[in-house]
């Protein structure tokens, strides 16, 4: 739709407002990848190097065993005041001690895939950064 600010007729000459503005914008996307990574992707190859997908292989890995992991912590907790057809309460399945130890295996897994993540990020970030430098990106 065409601005009517100034005259209240679209499309005419006249209309001192319709130039764009130039301001910056002041939200930017977050992206663990630098625009000069994003920028140079087109020329890299369509399949990922083999640490990418190894990476890739890892969370897919991590990840679902965490998501398993969880899911029975949190039906063992859900169970806590049942009782079982005589009327006697369903024991845990995991001891306090075991779901802390479940737990932080969980929190490490993550951690750890978290960092092999940030790894392969900023090796990628610092290679089209060293590829812009020696005037690798048109």
């Amino acid at each position: 739709m065409a601005d009517t600010r100034s005259t209240g007729t679209p499309g005419t000459s006249s209309d001192t407002n319709s130039a764009k503005p130039t301001h910056r914008p002041l939200f930017k996307a977050f992206a663990w990848l630098s625009d000069a990574t994003i920028d140079a992707s087109p020329r890299r190859p369509v399949i990922p190097h083999r640490g990418v997908l190894d990476l890739i292989a890892a969370t897919q890995d991590v990840v679902r065993g965490v998501g398993l992991l969880l899911q029975v912590l949190e039906t063992d907790s859900l169970c806590a005041d049942e009782v079982d057809e005589h009327g006697d309460e369903v024991p845990p399945i995991f001891s306090p001690t075991n779901q802390s130890s479940l737990m932080r295996l969980a929190i490490v897994s993550l951690g750890m895939l978290d960092a092999r993540a940030e790894e392969k990020l900023s090796c990628a970030n610092w290679q089209s950064g060293a590829d812009l430098a020696e005037g690798g990106a048109a």
